[in-house]
């Protein structure tokens, strides 16, 4: 594998194309959304009731499966490469039927959850508009020509769904690289690498460190470990997992390299040698 520094120019630019697929998908979901409102006649009687009998999330689960799956391939088959540039055995076979058999699974698991919650916030942010400015003691007419208006310009919901392009790519990219790593026919280790600029955490200005987790080095299958003090905060399989809090994973940029793992003597160890 390239050295650490040389991995992380490699990934950050990766996951800036990654987001742009992204971006593009999400977009495309929030705009049938906000036509979705923009067509419809509100009355001044449960608003957010009505919001969220009119926009489905059916849409978005769609753009995630799609997400999942586009960067999860690419990223996926380029740490299958980085793989045989030492040990020759990773598949895209075997990647992509780990890849397709996984991915539904991990998306009922864990996709619905983050699903429900990009809609609910839509609909809160969409109900905020209209609640603030009938507060105001405009008319329901004006309000909605208002709220209309700003939601026909193209930047409306943009920077939300930014936000929600990095963090997904991120944990799409780095589940596909444990998945490469299943299926290199090796004991393969795993290695956080921070992005170590002037956004990545740390305790300055968020409870999770990940200038301190650069370089960390653990088996495929345990946990990162986040920690204050003596005490585990936060657990994370890879950068952007969504099993961790979100101060650790939204916006997160870190990425996932694996490293093959060496007996005592320094040899590599094929997966079969170790009865796996």
């Amino acid at each position: 594998m390239s050295n650490i520094t040389k991995y992380r120019k490699k990934w950050l630019i990766y996951h800036k194309s990654y987001e742009k697929r992204a971006l593009k998908e999400l977009m495309l979901v929030f705009r049938k959304w906000n036509r979705t409102v923009i067509e419809n006649e509100f009355t001044e009687n449960n608003i957010k009731g009505q919001l969220l009998n009119i926009i489905s999330n059916e849409d978005m689960y769609g753009a995630y499966f799609s997400i999942y799956f586009a960067v999860g391939l690419a990223h996926g088959q380029r740490v299958g490469k980085d793989i045989n540039a030492g040990l020759k055995e990773f598949t895209l076979e075997g990647f992509m039927q780990i890849l397709e058999s996984d991915l539904p699974a991990y998306l009922r698991r864990w996709g619905i959850t983050r699903v429900q919650l990009v809609h609910s916030a839509y609909v809160e942010s969409v109900y905020k508009l209209f609640n603030q400015r009938l507060k105001e003691g405009k008319t329901l007419k004006e309000t909605t020509e208002e709220i209309f208006q700003i939601m026909r310009s193209p930047r409306f919901y943009r920077y939300e769904a930014e936000r929600i392009a990095r963090t997904e790519t991120t944990a799409a990219a780095n589940n596909a690289a444990i998945k490469a790593g299943d299926v290199s026919g090796y004991i393969m280790h795993k290695r956080w690498i921070s992005a170590l600029d002037a956004r990545t955490r740390t305790l300055m200005n968020s409870d999770y460190d990940h200038r301190a987790m650069n370089g960390v080095t653990i088996p495929l299958n345990d946990m990162f470990q986040f920690k204050r003090g003596d005490h585990i905060i936060d657990l994370l399989a890879f950068p952007g997992d969504p099993i961790g809090d979100a101060g650790n994973v939204i916006n997160c940029r870190c990425t996932v390299a694996v490293v093959p793992a060496r007996d005592k003597r320094g040899n590599l160890i094929r997966t079969n040698d170790n009865g796996i």
